[in-house]
């Protein structure tokens, strides 16, 4: 049954079933809790957006970013809590540890304090286009101010201003890049010592790779050789799978 309004200079007789009703939404707005026929139920939250506390040692901007540490309130300090609303613990990201596992804050986060921050979906970031034609994002090492851009990563750019830069960008966090195979063609020679390196291209794009670890195991390449890159999506760079004909190369 709908409330009972009232109006000026009637008397504010409240029934005990109003007066309930008022309880149970106050239970809703402030404790994230609701009662169907005097049961207990979850309130619905948002699940996309997380609270997160800033351990970076500085303060950070709205569009920054935090990596994901760890759970701030663990099952055992708190059942309830760890179910129904879960925390974490932020710092400042790295490659090493937070491709993939960060979150872009929704608000300014003053060190050591706790605040907003999207997990999963759509927001806008600060990301660091290094290429017009960049269509994904991922952490910068050792920076809480931005993203940075790349043809792959676990954001997905859907808008950015254009030029390259820093630039406010929409973003779409949580995308999973998967493993993405390349023909690519050499521009510099590569040896076959420990963890080679060479720059390479395809569709129109430089970009560099990493031989295989701990040895590129294809013997030397020369530049203008033909091959096979993948995008590893958890050492957040392009390895190379094989080198055509270079057997033939001394």
């Amino acid at each position: 049954m709908p409330l009972e309004r009232k109006r000026r200079g009637d008397r504010a007789d409240i029934k005990l079933r109003d007066w309930n009703t008022i309880g149970e939404a106050v239970d809703v707005v402030q404790g994230g809790r609701a009662y169907l026929g005097g049961e207990e139920l979850a309130y619905s939250r948002q699940s996309t957006i997380v609270h997160i506390y800033n351990g970076s040692g500085g303060n950070v901007d709205r569009h920054g970013v935090l990596g994901i540490d760890g759970i701030l309130v663990t099952e055992s300090d708190n059942a309830n809590e760890f179910a129904d609303r879960p925390s974490f613990e932020g710092t400042t990201p790295t490659t090493a540890d937070h491709l993939g596992r960060f979150v872009v804050l929704l608000e300014p986060i003053a060190d050591g304090a706790i605040g907003r921050a999207c997990l999963v979906g759509l927001v806008i970031a600060n990301v660091q286009i290094n290429d017009a034609n960049d269509t994904h994002a991922e952490v910068l090492n050792s920076s809480s101010v931005k993203l940075t851009s790349s043809r792959h990563g676990t954001a997905r750019i859907l808008y950015k201003p254009a030029g390259t830069g820093d630039k406010l960008c929409a973003v779409k966090i949580g995308h999973d890049p998967g493993d993405v195979i390349r023909n690519v063609s050499l521009t510099e020679a590569m040896g076959d010592t420990t963890a080679q390196q060479a720059s390479f291209t395809f569709s129109n794009y430089s970009g560099g790779g990493i031989g295989h670890d701990p040895y590129n195991l294809w013997g030397n390449a020369a530049t203008s050789m033909t091959g096979k890159v993948f995008w590893n999506a958890s050492t957040f760079r392009w390895e190379f799978l094989d080198i055509h004909s270079c057997d033939a190369v001394t």
